[in-house]
Order: structure tokens, then sequence, then C-alpha cells
């Protein structure tokens, strides 16, 4: 995605803004939220590139103090969403395809509710 204008995308950190999200689905819209499969939820879906923040921001929204390699990173995964979620074929519009938005979009809503 490109943007001419950087300051409508990233979070202006002199106002004390952590995370930018813009142009999100509206709430009362058929994707305004996304289901967690693991925790038997659904919350306000945040598609990917309409989120800005930090890699420090990032690490405090997604508990992530540090990853140490790809194995951690899978594992961490797992716990998330669950081993069940992460199998079967990737299908355009299946829960595996939006697995990303989902993890952030649960995670942003922890954050949000911890502020």
């Amino acid at each position: 995605m490109l943007s001419f204008n950087l300051s409508q995308h990233i979070p202006n950190v002199n106002n004390g803004e952590k995370l930018k999200i813009y142009n999100s689905y509206p709430e009362n819209s058929e994707f305004g939220y996304i289901k967690v499969p693991k925790q038997e939820q659904k919350v306000r879906h945040y598609p990917l590139n309409t989120i800005a923040a930090s890699i420090e921001m990032w690490r405090d929204i997604m508990g992530i103090a540090q990853i140490n390699d790809s194995n951690h990173l899978s594992q961490v995964i797992l716990d998330e969403l669950g081993a069940k979620m992460l199998q079967g074929p990737q299908l355009r519009d299946s829960e595996l395809w939006f697995a990303d938005e989902a993890l952030a979009s649960y995670k942003i809503d922890l954050w949000l509710k911890r502020r």
C-alpha cells in the first residue's frame, strides 16, 4: 500500500499516540467483527493494513517481549490460535485465511481493555 500523506498513517508520538488504526471496518458492517477460534468469541476486526505502531508497541500489544527464533514464534501462534485452526487448507475467506488478522484484532482488543 502506498501512502502519500504519512501523517494520516503514523501514530503521532508527540501527542502520546501509540497506536493508529484507520479505515477499519465499521462496527455494524458484515466485516466489523472477526472470530477468534480458540477463545470462541468475536472481537472488533482490525485489518492489518489499517494499523500502525512502533515495534515496541507491537510487542506490548502482542504480549511478546522477545521472539527467540521461528520455532518460538510458531509456538506463540499455536498457543494463541489453537492448533486446530492452523490445520486444513488455506481457502480464501476461511478462518485460516484471516488468522493473522484474528490474532492481531484479539490482541488489540485485550490491549485496549487494559488501557
